[in-house]
């Protein structure tokens, strides 16, 4: 979830990163094809503060839904030092959810365990990096497609690894910079790979603007990472998030991801955005808006995402969350962030809920892949 421009305290912004290492989330199909040649199919998705009940996952399934996203948090699973107490049952219901819906997964790997780091929300280093490593490990070696867990299963889910979460905010990764990820980057990507060689890597989703006073933009940050040698081999997507104040904020977002892909001769690398959404309640914020602008917003911006997708070899675009969070304690600050589900917190769906559906399945086509309405068509300007 992106703070970029929000303006919200650090002490909210520390209650709402400690809810999200204990959340879960949604999104769409892994493919390798390039943007240009997919089908709308799998294009679409959503993430969320929970994975998906057995209803949601069914009603989402039939809807078209083809991947979903999901925090994975060492310190969720594994509550102490010893590996043994390791409790996967959480991420298992998604993955048995998966297997039975017909939809793959990306897991999120956002967090330090605090009894490890002391914090959450800290690179784990030396020691720390060593156990740290061993949990994905056994992560990979549990979902790989061929481990024993999927045993029966008609359908084996594709299972993709997002590394860390809006890693140039400042609040996830303190004082980021672009040679300590890219170090980070490399070493839990060979750990991955060294199970399974042809895991997708999908790279930290990557905030517009800094949320903390010591983070980087993206655009100077991911400068930085290309600069680094070891940067390009270690992942096999781009991620951004797309939360801005408008849709055409949203999709400038990929302009300015892409425009520095290409300035640094990558053309290789497809994009997702892992991220974006509106809130329809809540404090005032650059991202609060009535429900039916939420709608609206969202239709725009899709339609513009999947016209002009191949642009910038645009894969998948996931909105954030399914529904709105529902573990709100008594005396909890608000936070924009809780309220943009297209669900409610009683599950009741809001005006935005039937288009999202509609992207997702066969229906009616919501942009023109040979339509794109924006300076230069296909072509990024000034790339």
């Amino acid at each position: 979830m992106s703070a970029a421009t929000d303006g919200r305290s650090r002490a909210l912004a520390r209650c709402v990163a400690l809810v999200l290492v204990l959340a879960a989330g949604l999104v769409v199909t892994v493919t390798t094809s390039s943007a240009g040649a997919q089908s709308r199919a799998g294009f679409f998705g959503v993430g969320g503060w929970s994975y998906p009940d057995s209803s949601q996952a069914a009603q989402l399934s039939n809807a078209g839904l083809q991947l979903v996203r999901g925090s994975l948090s060492w310190g969720t699973i594994q509550t102490d030092p010893d590996p043994t107490s390791r409790n996967w049952s959480d991420p298992d219901r998604l993955a048995d959810e998966a297997a039975a819906h017909h939809f793959n997964i990306v897991f999120n790997l956002n967090g330090c365990a605090v009894w490890a780091c002391g914090a959450v929300y800290t690179p784990p280093t030396g020691t720390e990096l060593v156990n740290y490593e061993a949990f994905v490990q056994a992560a990979v070696e549990r979902y790989d497609p061929a481990s024993s867990f999927w045993a029966g299963q008609s359908y084996v889910p594709t299972v993709s690894w997002q590394i860390w979460n809006e890693v140039n905010g400042g609040y996830f990764w303190p004082d980021p910079t672009p040679a300590a990820y890219a170090t980070f980057l490399s070493e839990i990507s060979t750990t991955i790979r060294a199970i399974d060689p042809n895991a997708m890597i999908v790279l930290s989703g990557l905030d517009q603007l800094p949320g903390e006073r010591t983070g980087m933009a993206l655009v100077p940050f991911l400068r930085g990472l290309y600069r680094q040698p070891e940067f390009s081999s270690s992942f096999n997507v781009i991620a951004v998030q797309g939360y801005a104040p408008d849709p055409s904020n949203s999709v400038g977002i990929l302009d300015k991801t892409r425009r520095v892909m290409l300035q640094n001769g990558d053309t290789t690398h497809p994009i997702w955005v892992t991220e974006m959404g509106w809130a329809t309640s809540g404090p005032a914020s650059a991202f609060t808006v009535s429900p039916a602008m939420q709608k609206r917003y969202l239709v725009k911006t899709w339609d513009t995402m999947y016209a002009c997708r191949r642009r910038w070899d645009l894969q998948h675009v996931l909105w954030y969350s399914l529904q709105d969070f529902t573990g709100v304690e008594p005396g909890q600050p608000n936070y924009w962030g809780f309220n943009d589900g297209l669900l409610a917190r009683s599950g009741a769906p809001k005006p935005a809920y039937a288009p999202f559906l509609r992207f997702l399945g066969s229906g009616p086509e919501p942009g023109d892949a040979h339509s794109c309405k924006l300076k230069g068509g296909m072509t990024v300007p000034g790339s």
